[in-house]
């Protein structure tokens, strides 16, 4: 689907040191974050090729200071994006 908390084509998981769970919500073109329940908490991400923007996201990393990693398929490349405190 394509409502919060709704998936098309996951492609990548990662679950932080806080056990959050972000997933690369590839055929949405964003990236979407759950608590250890599953319970939604944000999204971000839309299809583009500008920074922020996403195209085809399928692998995802969190570092030990909170910064996210997306690798993007059709992009070729991969972006970092700032601590996210929710």
């Amino acid at each position: 689907g394509t409502a919060e908390g709704e998936l098309n084509k996951p492609m990548g998981i990662f679950i932080d040191q806080h056990n959050y769970v972000y997933l690369a919500d590839s055929g949405n073109h964003r990236i979407q974050k759950f608590d250890e329940s599953g319970k939604f908490i944000t999204t971000w991400g839309k299809q583009g090729i500008a920074d922020g923007q996403l195209n085809f996201p399928f692998g995802i990393a969190v570092d030990s200071r909170g910064y996210v990693f997306v690798v993007e398929r059709d992009n070729n490349r991969v972006q970092q994006f700032g601590v996210l405190t929710q």
